[in-house]
């Protein structure tokens, strides 16, 4: 029976205030050296290992570098935006197009982050519609 492997890639790094500075605070940039993204690329490489194939959905502040987001590719997973500001369809699309230039406009749907009653971020719309992210999904 086949299954649907589906990753919401939230942390930007495994260290509290590394990854608060660069999600909540949008401050900090993505540094590989420092552990970006690193249990992501880890679950990935055993993955890629087991020759299994995920959806990994990035928000726009988990953006991997270049290099990893072609091997992504590369290996066959599937990539979708992990939406964070949808407040309007202008916020969404900015993200949308962060997440679909990364990955060559190979970018097959959304998440959306977050459980609808708590502000996560800066800018996280905590507000769930469904109606409106349908409408947003036409609109792309």
């Amino acid at each position: 029976m086949p299954a649907i492997l589906r990753i919401d890639v939230d942390r930007a790094y495994k260290n509290r205030i590394l990854h608060y500075a660069r999600v909540n605070q949008e401050l900090f940039l993505g540094i590989d050296s420092l552990g970006y993204l690193g249990p992501c690329k880890k679950l990935v490489d055993d993955l890629n290992s087991r020759g299994i194939k995920a959806s990994l959905f990035f928000q726009p502040f988990t953006v991997p570098n270049k290099d990893f987001a072609q091997e992504l590719m590369k290996h066959g997973h599937s990539i979708g935006l992990h939406a964070v500001h949808t407040k309007d369809y202008n916020d969404f699309s900015r993200d949308l197009g962060k997440i679909s230039r990364r990955f060559d406009g190979k970018v097959y749907g959304f998440t959306k982050h977050g459980s609808g009653k708590f502000k996560l971020s800066r800018r996280h719309d905590p507000n769930y519609d469904p109606n409106k992210f349908i409408d947003y999904a036409k609109q792309s």
